[in-house]
This record gives structure tokens, C-alpha cells and sequence, in this order.
């Protein structure tokens, strides 16, 4: 999922971003929902992108979260 938004940020024509790192950094903050705020989107397209790939990255790693803790769980 960072990998394919990385590409989409680097890609876009109108994307704040300008180098392959900035995307794969942007990409990262946006997943993990860290938002430094250093690097924001200016389109529409690309402000709804990575608010969804923000809820993406809570859903995965709270999915990730749950099944690790239902393995540890001792009954």
C-alpha cells in the first residue's frame, strides 16, 4: 500500500511531491498517520487519496494488532 501510493504521489503531475524519496516519505506519514505537516497535497484528487490512505494504514495495522493479540492470548 506505501509502495503503490508512493508511486500515484511521485506520478501525479500536480503532486507536492518532486523527488521518489519525498513521495516514499509522504507516503509513510500519510499510512501511519503521523502527519508532520511539512509536505501537504494542494489538489482535491490527491488530499482525498491520502486521507484514505490514512484510514487504510489505521484499519491494517488495528486488523494486525488484533490478530497478534488473539495469537498471544492464553485461554
Amino acid at each position: 500500500m506505501i509502495l503503490l501510493s508512493s508511486g500515484i504521489y511521485y506520478f501525479n503531475e500536480k503532486s507536492s511531491t518532486q523527488t521518489l524519496i519525498e513521495s516514499l516519505y509522504f507516503s509513510i506519514v500519510s499510512f501511519t498517520t503521523l502527519g508532520f505537516g511539512d509536505i501537504t497535497q494542494k489538489t482535491g484528487f490527491l488530499r482525498l487519496f491520502s486521507a484514505l490512505e490514512s484510514l487504510s494504514g489505521l484499519v491494517l495495522m488495528g486488523l494486525f494488532l488484533a490478530g497478534y493479540a488473539s495469537k498471544t492470548k492464553c485461554y
